[in-house]
């Protein structure tokens, strides 16, 4: 799964002037009935890691107590979903110059954010959840990987997603 959201969770400004980060503790709650501590950063922003076990929007709430025991709480939220894979890409060569439509067929195909033949963008059109056609950049000659970026993150590198440019 992937992971979209306002990451930090949580930054707070300290009005004693000699505050420092180990003054404070963080608690997370994850919205899906877990919490788990923060961490407390120098620049008194609060980050932590979480495993979702399903897709959805959860509401995050970050509560600080400071070591008067005064507390403050700031929420945001979590969009959870699938990372796109790649299964195909055909055909699996053209030239240099580019301008060649090319089939890439996977999953989790949605909320598409760019298509990527190495670190160049091409123009895309997603057909469905599990069909992409993109036009090919011009690229330098040389395999690259292909990568489809959602709001979930991007595809994972694998032999399925090489593209060679002749």
């Amino acid at each position: 799964m992937g992971v979209a959201g306002p990451w930090p969770t949580a930054t707070f400004t300290d009005t004693d002037p000699g505050g420092t980060p180990s003054d404070y503790q963080a608690t997370i709650h994850w919205g899906d009935g877990t919490s788990s501590p923060g961490t407390i950063n120098a620049d008194l922003s609060v980050t932590g890691k979480h495993a979702y076990a399903r897709t959805g929007t959860y509401k995050v709430t970050t509560t600080i107590t400071d070591a008067g025991g005064a507390t403050v709480t700031a929420a945001s939220h979590a969009s959870i979903g699938m990372l796109p894979t790649i299964s195909s890409v055909s055909p699996s060569s053209g030239t240099r110059g580019g301008g060649k439509t090319v089939t890439i067929t996977g999953t989790h195909f949605t909320k598409v954010l760019a298509v990527q033949f190495g670190n160049v963008a091409a123009r895309f059109t997603v057909k469905s959840g599990t069909k992409i056609v993109v036009t090919t950049p011009g690229h330098a000659a040389g395999t690259v990987d292909v990568r489809v970026i959602t709001k979930f993150g991007a595809s994972k590198i694998t032999s399925h997603d090489k593209y060679k440019f002749t």
